[in-house]
């Protein structure tokens, strides 16, 4: 697989406005990336090598760096919300590389420079 590198600058903001219209708007978790702390790595078994995710600085701003080399994996924030209370989710990303082999049609193509995942319980 060709060698790729892309700089992914994933500001992960939820902003949430509760149901009754009108009233004020609230911010359950705003992502600085000041540190990695509350993140967890997620590998999977089948992919024995991982990207790598490092904080750089882009301007005034620490942003998230994914390097991928042939690899996949992820990183993971898990919080519990109430999903009425916060209903809306937003979030801004900067990619420098996209893969020109990409095609979400077939396994061999599913390259994304990145996803976003929201998780519900049931």
């Amino acid at each position: 697989m060709k060698k790729k590198t892309f700089l992914l600058i994933f500001i992960f903001i939820i902003l949430a406005t509760a149901a009754v219209a009108g009233a004020e708007r609230k911010t359950l978790f705003r992502v600085n990336f000041n540190t990695l702390a509350d993140w967890e790595p997620l590998t999977f078994p089948k992919i024995k090598t991982h990207s790598k995710y490092t904080l750089v600085a882009d301007g005034e701003k620490t942003v998230l760096k994914a390097e991928s080399h042939a690899s996949a994996s992820a990183i993971v924030y898990r919080r519990t919300f109430n999903i009425y209370e916060y209903p809306r989710i937003k979030w801004r990303w900067k990619v420098t590389h996209l893969s020109d082999r990409g095609n979400p049609k077939e396994k061999a193509g599913d390259d994304y420079p990145i996803r976003v995942y929201v998780m519900f319980q049931y």
